[in-house]
Order: C-alpha cells, then structure tokens, then sequence
C-alpha cells in the first residue's frame, strides 16, 4: 500500500492570514504619507503668481510667453532689486502687494517705474482713489473702455473686487458698474490676477490681456514676496531651515510616527505575557573553566591563559603566605621559595615566567603550579 503525503506547500489562505496584517499596517502608512498631499490642494500661497511655480496657480506659463516675446523676466524677492529694476526703465510686476509693508508700498509707488500690481492692497497708494469693494463675483467680462491693451485682449477672466475710478485713470472689465481694471498710464491695477496664472491662462483673452500688459517693456521686474514683507510669517523664520520646510511635511511626519507606534503597539500584543524566570541562574564551576578553556584553545591564546594560571596561582599563595595583595614579584618569589625551600629562579620561572611555546608546555605548566599549590598548602 502506498501512503501519500499531504501537501506541504502554503495554502493562499494560509499566506493571507499570516500576511493580512503586514499588509494592512502598509495601507496604512502609505494613505498617511499621501493624505497630507491630497489636502494641500494644488498649490501653496507662497507659490502664487511665482515665475517659477509650475503649480496651478503658478505664473510659469506666462513666464514663458513673455520670455518667447523676447521680454527679460527677472524674478526679484526684495525691494532693492525692484528699486534697481525700476530704475532701468523696465516695468514691475507686484504679483503679490499683501506681502508689502505700506512704506514699501510708498517706495514703489514714489519710484517713478511703471507698475503692474495684481490685487486690491494698497490701492490707495499706488493710485489714489476713495477706495475699493470686495464683490462675489469672478467670471467672464468684457472690457467697455477704449484701454488698447483690454481692447485687443477681449473677455477675461476677472472680479473678485472692484476699483473706485478717479479722474484721470481708465476703468475696464466692469462689475457691477465698477471696474476691475484702472490705470493711470503709469500704474495698471487688477483686482484680481486669476486669469495671468498657469491654470486660467488659455481661456477667453486672458493670455492676450496678460501678455499686452506685461510685455509691452523690454525688461519685467517680477517682485514675489520681498523680505521684509507682511506676508503673515517672521522674516528670520523664513530665512533659517526650518521655516522653509512646507507644513505638509510636518503633517506627514506627524502622521507617520502615528502609524509606526500603532504598529509597534499592535506587534508587541502579539508577543504575549512576559514570562518570569528565576534569577540568577547557577552554573558550575568546573563548566565555567572548560568554556573558558575552550575559548582560550580556538583562539590559541596560550599566552592569555598562561597569564590566568600565573595570576589565580600568585592569588591563591599570597593569601596562605598572609602577604600583601599589591605585594611586588620578588617579595612574593622569596617568601614562596623560603615557604617550600625550593630555588628562588625555578619559582619565578613558574609564577612570573615566559610564555608556554606550545600546548604541551601550557599542560606542564598548570601542572606544575598545581603542585607548588599543593607544597604551600601542606606546608
């Protein structure tokens, strides 16, 4: 009769439940790592209307389109690039004026430089005007004023708020009968800059509107965030390491030294009870010395084991001789030798001697100091 075995192989049920919760504990870590991402949205404030951002709400795409026009695009972060850039006869561009202080604001607008500022801050300054409204709206709208560049440009993509025009400026794109566009030939002013950023830039006219406002001058000042500013962050936090790290990363972190405790807490119930033993363990003598012994023969230490002998030996009689422990070699030698009358050099051969230059010499050796142990004793 022949017997056959049961297979040994895992089954696929065997492998999910032992693997089910290594598998969870991943899912888990990776939808940590990947929430903090998800909620960030497309872009970060800081990377608004940034000539390098690629993001969204970037303004690399007309970074790009204004460069093609052969206009130089320079992207500034402090007020004394954009002083210096202004004083070439190039334009600013202030793609973010909530980030300026109002003396800031004042440099800029005193400046004498033709300024393209995106957004309703510091509207007073830049051009005086009785003041500005936030609306509810941002849609498509039509210029209605005879501005060439709104005009050539058509519908955009604009609101948000709207101007309080003076005399003497152009008002354009009007919202609820005020316009969202002024400039007073020198200073433009948008309400709002959506339309200049990479993810708005191909609808309606916005490219054209854009284009026709910025590159109408050889050189562009883009001024980001400058130091200083009142962008809601310190200026010396921003500066050092840590300020620059994205708060999503902290977020992570945070969210990922979660996961692995949970993990660690969820292994270490697995262990079990701590089981108690008995301390400490008694162990022989005699399987003591032989494990040493051992280790001293693998690693042919003969003269570490010499030494040993030599030393547990030196110990031993000086306590029957009643010496001193910190005793010198030859007081130890001439006390021993006078205790068993026995020629001072063959006990310093074998208590302070050289190194056995084989096993069977070591073997003599512990011999020999076993019998001079035995005539002190007996003695």
């Amino acid at each position: 009769m022949t017997t056959v075995s049961a297979p040994t192989s895992p089954t696929v049920r065997g492998v999910w439940r032992s693997g089910r919760g290594v598998l969870l504990v991943a899912g888990l870590v990776l939808l940590a790592a990947a929430l903090p991402v998800l909620l960030a949205g497309p872009g970060s404030p800081a990377a608004r209307l940034d000539p390098r951002s690629g993001s969204l709400d970037g303004g690399a795409a007309l970074a790009a389109l204004l460069r093609e026009r052969a206009v130089e695009v320079t992207r500034v972060t402090s007020m004394s690039q954009a002083r210096s850039a202004a004083g070439t006869g190039g334009l600013v561009l202030v793609s973010r004026p909530g980030t300026l202080t109002r003396a800031q604001a004042q440099q800029l607008a005193g400046s004498g430089a033709e300024l393209l500022v995106v957004g309703t801050t510091h509207a007073g300054t830049f051009v005086p005007r009785d003041g500005t409204r936030v609306e509810s709206q941002t849609l498509s709208l039509t210029p209605k004023c005879r501005l060439p560049a709104a005009v050539r440009a058509g519908s955009v993509y604009l609101g948000g708020a709207s101007f309080d025009r003076e005399a003497g400026t152009v008002g354009c794109y009007p919202l609820n009968g005020r316009p969202t566009l002024v400039s007073d030939g020198r200073v433009t002013m948008l309400a709002d800059g959506q339309f200049m950023t990479n993810r708005r830039l191909d609808e309606d006219g916005n490219a054209a509107l854009a284009m026709n406002l910025a590159g109408d001058t050889p050189s562009l000042a883009w001024l980001v965030a400058p130091e200083g500013g009142t962008n809601g962050a310190d200026a010396a936090a921003r500066s050092s390491l840590v300020g620059l790290i994205p708060t999503t990363v902290w977020w992570s972190a945070a969210t990922l030294a979660l996961a692995v405790m949970l993990a660690a807490v969820w292994r270490g119930r697995r262990l079990g009870p701590v089981v108690t033993e008995r301390l400490p363990a008694v162990v022989r003598a005699a399987e003591t010395v032989e494990g040493r012994g051992r280790l001293y023969r693998a690693h042919r230490a003969r003269a570490q084991a010499a030494r040993a002998m030599r030393s547990a030996a030196v110990t031993r009689i000086v306590g029957r001789l009643h010496l001193a422990a910190a005793a010198p070699a030859p007081a130890v030698v001439d006390a021993v030798a006078a205790w068993v009358d026995e020629d001072a050099e063959e006990v310093e051969r074998l208590l302070f001697g050289a190194t056995p230059h084989d096993d069977r010499a070591l073997v003599r050796l512990a011999d020999e100091l076993d019998v001079l142990e035995r005539r002190v004793r007996q003695r």
